[in-house]
Formats: C-alpha cells, structure tokens, sequence
C-alpha cells in the first residue's frame, strides 16, 4: 500500500523509493514532517566501524569486498567481518522473492540487520546498497538536484514517480 512520500508499506515492512527499508518510527517522522529521515530517528555505526556476516549460501562475497574496500579507501568507516557487540550487517540472498530486488536498511538498526543482494549484482550495487545501511539517502531527491541532473518523467516506469520526489528546502543535511 503507499502511504505516501514515496513510502510503501507491504504488511509491517515500509520500503522507500524502492530499495530503502525504513523502521517504524523512520517512516513515522518522515510521513508527519514531509521530510527526509529525521536525523534523530538515525542511527551511525559506533566507531565508525561496521560489522557484517553472510547467510548461509550467500554467493557475491567478492562483490561485497570490492564494495568495501571501495568504502574503507574513501571515507573513514571500517568494516569488520563478525558480529561485533551485537550489531552487523547479514548480506543475503532473498530467494523466496516474487521479484528479487537489492534494498537495506537506512542506517544502524541495532542487532542483526539484513541486507539483500540479488544474486546477479555487482560491486558497484553493493557500494549503493552499504550507502543506505550506513546512512545515506539518494542524491536524486535532494532539494537541489535540478541544478545538476535531468530527471526524465517519461523514462520512469508506471507508478514509480514518487521515487523521484524532491526532499524540501532545509530538511536534509548535506555531507
């Protein structure tokens, strides 16, 4: 069902602009402010350091670290294979899906946190996939985009518009 601002729910799950997973409260601040993300409903891995693990009969591992080394060279995060203190990343596949797709969760949900991956995917969806997880939102719903990137309606399929929503004036923080 889409409850609006690019958000639909499908029974307990809110998925945003197609490939984000929102928590409850997430989705919540962002349906009442009309906004991105509230700051305050995100949560950063500890340290900088992110822990991951793979399911059982995941298959892209080289994939996820090309991926990482990607992101350990250009920014300060580290990523650690292992369960940490208790909050990872489980890369897996979602082979029971009608559609597979690639989505994560924004930010630090606290505990096992699962990030799909088809099966198919490359390095460079992996790399978009870890952004989510580790915070970031997409650059093509900044309120500024139109000053550097055409957005092609008609290029979009049926009913997916919303995803091209452009976030209000001042509610994203650019980094």
């Amino acid at each position: 069902t889409y409850i609006g601002n690019g958000i639909v729910k499908y029974d307990s799950i809110y998925v945003f602009q197609g490939d984000m997973l929102l928590s409850e409260p997430q989705a919540i601040s962002f349906i009442e402010t009309r906004s991105g993300c509230l700051s305050s409903q995100l949560m950063y891995w500890p340290n900088n350091t992110v822990y991951y693990t793979f399911a059982e009969g995941f298959s892209k591992q080289t994939a996820v670290a090309q991926a990482i080394a990607e992101w350990q060279n250009k920014t300060s995060l580290i990523f650690v294979n292992g369960t940490g203190s208790g909050n990872y990343i489980e890369f897996f596949h979602d082979d029971d899906a009608d559609e597979p797709s690639n989505w994560s969760y924004v930010g630090m949900q606290g505990g096992k946190q699962r990030l799909c991956l088809t099966r198919t995917c490359g390095a460079g969806v992996v790399m978009h996939e870890i952004g989510h997880a580790v915070g970031l939102i997409h650059e093509h719903c900044r309120n500024d985009r139109d000053s550097y990137v055409t957005i092609h309606y008609d290029n979009i399929k049926e009913d997916k518009e919303h995803n091209f929503n452009k976030y209000p004036s001042g509610t994203i923080t650019d980094i």
